[in-house]
């Protein structure tokens, strides 16, 4: 695991001493070096390598796997978490990264309730503890089942969404997909319902078997005020994107908001309008071959697995061998 650690620069020594022990379990350990200003005597220059390093820090965290907050008695306050610790645990979360506390929460905090609201997990000093959640992790990721879609069968399935609505007499004014997955399924039925395609962004993925908050990160362009929408999605899994979506659409007043997903999981809640089949499976579709490969291959590797073993795990795992040797 690669682990930044974060802390008041009062406990450097002590950031050292963790760096070695954490090293010695395994993981990647990365210090941040802000105390490498403080000789610096110009304001003006002080402030503008700590500005640096600070963007240099909260880079390592958005690179890396989580944050260990080193939360010692401090000021007189136990368990101490000062603003940058503070600051830096807001970029771990908005990151999805694993947070993890040395000590106990802080007696007196001002934000002790959002703290306790990012859910860090409590290590009670125990260093061990981050590599058994690790393990856990890795195993459960590791047990994953794989559904793999190959074009023919997308195509198939949209036509038979596409026949339902058609069938059904549903008048649409278009449709509006959600990128990325959505893009590739409004497209196939842009051509069998013979209707223009309007998009927006949600990104929610974080890796393989895991998923964050749904972000907003390209709005609609089109005007769909009193227009009956079509929603396209590629899958819908929890539900967290399909209430996204349509709470950010009742924004552009459409006269009404039917939903579309060809694929969903047993526990998708809500479930969209029309869908096609439901599996508890990790669905692999044939434009995202790649990203799982290159998922699964971190995975494995962090299990300590060599590249020959990796490749005949993949390739169990229903992957193309030609796809495997190239990515691999």
């Amino acid at each position: 695991m690669r682990i930044v650690i974060c802390g008041s620069m009062k406990f450097i020594s002590q950031m050292r001493k963790i760096k070695r022990s954490l090293e010695k379990l395994g993981h990647q350990v990365i210090v941040p070096e802000l105390y490498s200003c403080r000789a610096i005597t110009d304001e003006k220059k002080f402030l503008e390598t700590k500005a640096g390093l600070i963007q240099t820090h909260f880079e390592e965290i958005k690179n890396g796997d989580a944050i260990l907050v080193l939360n010692y008695n401090h000021k007189g306050i136990k368990s101490y978490i000062g603003g940058n610790s503070f600051l830096e645990m807001g970029i771990a979360y908005h990151h999805h990264k694993k947070i993890y506390l040395l000590n106990d929460f802080p007696k007196t905090s001002t934000y002790l309730e959002e703290i306790k609201a990012m859910k860090p997990k409590i290590l009670t000093g125990d260093l061990q503890l981050l590599s058994k959640d690790e393990e856990k992790e890795l195993g459960r990721i590791s047990e994953i089942k794989f559904y793999f879609i190959s074009w023919k069968d997308l195509h198939e399935t949209c036509f038979k969404l596409a026949r339902k609505i058609l069938e059904g007499k549903l008048q649409f004014d278009r449709l509006v997909c959600i990128s990325r997955g959505g893009l590739i399924i409004a497209r196939i039925l842009s051509d069998f319902l013979d209707l223009p395609i309007s998009n927006f962004t949600i990104v929610s993925y974080v890796s393989l078997g895991k998923t964050g908050e749904p972000k907003i990160v390209e709005k609609l362009s089109a005007d769909i005020r009193n227009e009956n929408i079509l929603l396209v999605d590629e899958i819908a899994d929890h539900g967290t994107t399909l209430k996204k979506a349509i709470s950010y659409l009742k924004s552009f007043s459409p006269k009404k908001i039917t939903t579309l997903a060809p694929f969903i999981k047993p526990w998708s809640s809500p479930k969209p309008d029309f869908w096609q089949i439901k599996t508890d499976k990790w669905v692999v579709f044939p434009y995202e071959v790649r990203e799982t490969i290159n998922d699964l291959i971190a995975i494995f590797q962090k299990q300590g697995r060599k590249e020959k073993e990796i490749r005949k795990k993949i390739l169990r795992l229903g992957f193309g061998k030609k796809q495997i040797d190239y990515f691999l």
